[in-house]
This record gives structure tokens, sequence and C-alpha cells, in this order.
């Protein structure tokens, strides 16, 4: 199963992410944005590995997921580290606490900013057998 497809947009950058839960989903989500953001140029060394500890609270999930993303690219920008592995630990509609890891933006070429991520369309939704939701950012 892929886990995410860009989709045309105007003006900014449209994924389409997919899971087959919701912790999947938002870890997916999050995989898509920063392969938007780069790619690898070398192989990291493990020793230059970061981990970060991010919990969140929002009124619902959509408002969740825009807050998940905003501080990985906060903490991305501030740290100047690209994120590649996601670990949600604990999940709920409103609440989400997770383990994130990533390397020095040396070992990555970038290929975009994303400044925001918007609230534009989207929308959490149950689809068969898996979730999805599309995604705009504001470039």
């Amino acid at each position: 199963m892929k886990t995410y497809e860009p989709i045309d947009h105007t003006a900014d950058i449209g994924i389409r992410v997919y899971g087959l839960s919701l912790k999947e989903l938002f870890e997916n989500a999050a995989q898509a944005a920063f392969d938007v953001i780069a790619k690898p140029l070398k192989t990291a060394s493990p020793h230059d590995a970061k981990t970060f500890k991010i919990q969140l609270k929002a009124g619902n999930l959509e408002e969740l997921l825009v807050r998940w993303l905003g501080e990985l690219l906060s903490l991305s920008d501030w740290k100047k580290i690209i994120f590649t592995k996601f670990d949600i630990r604990n999940f709920s509609e409103n609440q989400m606490e997770a383990a994130v890891q990533g390397f020095p933006r040396e070992y990555f070429g970038i290929l975009t900013e994303i400044k925001a991520v918007t609230y534009h369309e989207l929308k959490i939704k149950k689809e068969k057998n898996r979730y999805a939701v599309q995604i705009i950012f504001d470039v």
C-alpha cells in the first residue's frame, strides 16, 4: 500500500496521505512532509542522529495533525535537522506523544521549504480499510 502521493495544487504543495490506523496516518504524513523538504545526499552516521520527544494536545484530529506537522517543521528549522523516523507512542483523538529522530541538514539536499501546514480542505476520512487526508503545505 502506498503511504502518500502528490496532488496537483496551483500555488502550494499538496499530498494525499494514507494509513491503516490514525497513528500510521500521522507518521506517514510526517514522512511525506520531510520527503517534500529534502532528499538524502549521503549516508548519515548513526552517532549524528538526534532524538526528540514531542507531546501535543488539540481540540480534534485535524487540529492535532496540523499541530504535529507544525511542531516538526519548527523543530527542524530551529535545530537544523531533517527528521527521518517518527514513532508515535501514545495517541488519541486529541493528544499524542512521539519520539522523532533526524540528522543534520548537511546529510541532505534541500528541495523546498515548507512555511506552514494549512487547514485548506483538511479532513481526515475513513475510506474502506484505511484512513486518508489531503494536506496542503504553504511553500
